[in-house]
């Protein structure tokens, strides 16, 4: 289905499985799983779903969701939301069609998601 330069994802019976390469796409793996498992409501909403992974980030199993291409764009307020919480690599290829992002793992700010955790 598609790779980075430290995952790839394969769409399987299940959903999207994405596999790590190496430490860096495992660290990906775990911050998707963290951020998944601790979203309140409001953002938990803008995210595909991860429903079951390897808590070293080997691997990861999301819900399979088509990506919406390179002229999709997010909702600006979606977007407003989502960056203020720290999850801030919102471009086309991590959007679902549907609008959700789906992968949300790789840059984001710790402190800001913190913060966002907090307010609930």
């Amino acid at each position: 289905m598609g790779a980075g330069s430290e995952r790839a994802t394969f769409l399987v019976p299940e959903g999207a499985l994405k596999l790590s390469f190496d430490p860096s796409g495992c660290s990906s793996s775990r911050n998707e799983l963290r951020i998944w498992g601790e979203a309140p409501v409001r953002i938990r909403r803008h995210l595909v779903p991860v429903l079951e992974a390897e808590e070293d980030g080997r691997w990861l199993l999301m819900e399979r969701v088509w990506t919406a291409g390179w002229g999709a764009s997010i909702d600006p307020d979606v977007f407003a939301l989502l960056t203020s919480c720290g999850i801030v690599d919102l471009s086309p290829q991590n959007l679902a069609r549907d609008g959700r992002v789906l992968d949300y793992g790789y840059l984001w700010n710790a402190q800001a998601w913190e913060r966002c955790v907090d307010r609930g």
